[in-house]
């Protein structure tokens, strides 16, 4: 409810037109900000929709879906952010009350069934691993309450699209969860706002938002048949068979997104000065250079729903390439910079046109834009995300290096993505190898004539 909860009602009389069955699980943004304890931070959800933690069965799934979200932390939870002197904050765990309720219903549930794991607050996340406040404090106590049942956890919170699957593990882990490498699938399935409704319009006339991590907005769907699942990610652009997008990492690529993310780092608060660069300073992201495949250029890969399993490979002609995801997952940190930058996305955040938007009929009531509790983005020039929100880093991204002797002329360039299922994705695009760039623009010279 983006912290106003009088929009209840309205959201109702929205969803219903929907006519489907909906389960909640109440977040950081549907608190009642005013409560002094834990114990009546979710009063008005309850008044709306019922408890805030239930489990209930369909078919042969058992769901159960939790309260993760500590709010007011302050004095109870043994962090900083949660001391007594600060103002109020909320913190992921889940509470006694709630476990000791978790195992006497799932006594009831025979140790084969499937149990559905639904939660706000990430039971463990890659793109805050190294963050006690959005993850589950106590995840290591629920991992024992589940042991050795079969197990699927949802998630959302980070804006992020993330598959995390048994045995892997990152930095931070341990710290702020309790425990280590996963011990059952978990996926945080994003956000329908992406990255908070920023970014110019797309073709629906709605900011394309694309998430932290690069996956546009979209939703899952997760069919289940008895006690196995197929997750299926959808986005609002493109059908079902539409599951990654690719570009080209070059030298010239990697410069230009060095001085965007220098620039980004210097954010003030306003975009009042002119960025260190913009989309049109990049050039035709497919045309690459001689130069460009001698100083190393590769494919990447995003694969919006890609996990450790996923299969990953490209084809420049005749010749195959194998991909290597960037994160294997093996209790490492994350890596980011230009190096795991994902070069569409990052192209398409650096510009951000509605920022500069000023009409003299909406003067500065209809300047730029506003996200988060009325936070305004407007400014004199079009500039980038804020440098926390874009994407140069993925737990989703693969590349795969291009030959360096490819001759010029133009080139056919296939990839191919088989994920966990054995499902496979297929797309192609042609790129051009020059000797050098053209100059952009039209070259009048060229058609000067001298009679």
């Amino acid at each position: 409810m983006g912290d106003d909860l009088s929009l209840y009602p309205r959201f109702k009389r929205i969803v219903a037109a929907g006519r489907v069955p909906l389960y909640f699980a109440g977040g950081n943004h549907d608190l009642d900000l005013d409560a002094e304890s834990d114990r009546h931070s979710f009063d008005t959800f309850r008044r709306e929709w019922g408890p805030e933690y239930y489990s209930f069965d369909l078919g042969r799934v058992h769901f159960v879906v939790l309260d993760n979200v500590r709010y007011p932390c302050n004095g109870v939870d043994p962090h900083p952010f949660c001391s007594a002197d600060r103002n109020p904050a909320y913190n992921g765990v889940i509470s006694k009350r709630q476990l000791e309720w978790l195992e006497n219903d799932l006594a009831m549930v025979p140790m084969d069934k499937l149990i559905v794991l639904v939660a706000h607050i990430p039971f463990a996340s890659f793109t805050d691993n190294l963050s006690a406040k959005n993850q589950t404090d106590n995840l290591h106590a629920l991992y024992r309450i589940v042991d050795g049942r079969p197990v699927l956890g949802l998630s959302g919170h980070t804006h992020t699209v993330e598959q995390i699957l048994p045995g892997e593990n990152f930095k931070g882990w341990q710290e702020h969860t309790g425990t280590g490498p996963a011990k059952f699938h978990q996926i945080i399935t994003g956000a329908l706002s992406g990255s908070w409704w920023t970014g110019d319009l797309d073709d629906q006339g709605i900011p394309h938002a694309v998430q932290r991590m690069g996956a546009p907005r979209g939703y899952y769907r997760v069919d289940f048949e008895g006690t196995s699942y197929t997750d299926t990610y959808r986005t609002f652009h493109a059908g079902e068979n539409r599951q990654f997008h690719a570009g080209f990492s070059t030298p010239r690529f990697r410069d230009w997104a060095q001085k965007l993310l220098d620039h980004a780092l210097e954010f003030s608060g306003q975009w009042d000065r002119e960025p260190a660069v913009t989309i049109n300073d990049l050039g035709d992201m497919h045309l690459l250079t001689l130069e460009d495949l001698a100083g190393t250029s590769w494919v990447a890969i995003n694969v919006w729903n890609g996990s450790r399993d996923s299969r990953v490979s490209v084809h420049v002609g005749d010749r195959e390439i194998k991909a290597v995801r960037t994160q294997p997952g093996r209790g490492e940190d994350k890596y980011k910079g230009v190096n795991y930058t994902d070069p569409v996305v990052l192209a398409r955040q650096s510009t951000i046109g509605r920022l500069a938007y000023r009409s003299v009929t909406g003067g500065d009531r209809t300047a730029g834009f506003t996200t988060w509790q009325g936070v305004p983005w407007k400014g004199q020039h079009p500039g980038p995300l804020q440098r926390w929100m874009l994407t140069e880093y993925s737990s989703h991204l693969w590349r795969a290096d291009l030959p360096s002797e490819l001759p010029t002329g133009m080139h056919t360039i296939t990839v191919s993505v088989t994920d966990r299922y054995g499902r496979t994705y297929e797309d192609s695009q042609i790129i051009e190898v020059v000797e050098k760039l053209p100059e952009p623009g039209w070259q009048k010279d060229l058609w000067h004539h001298n009679p």
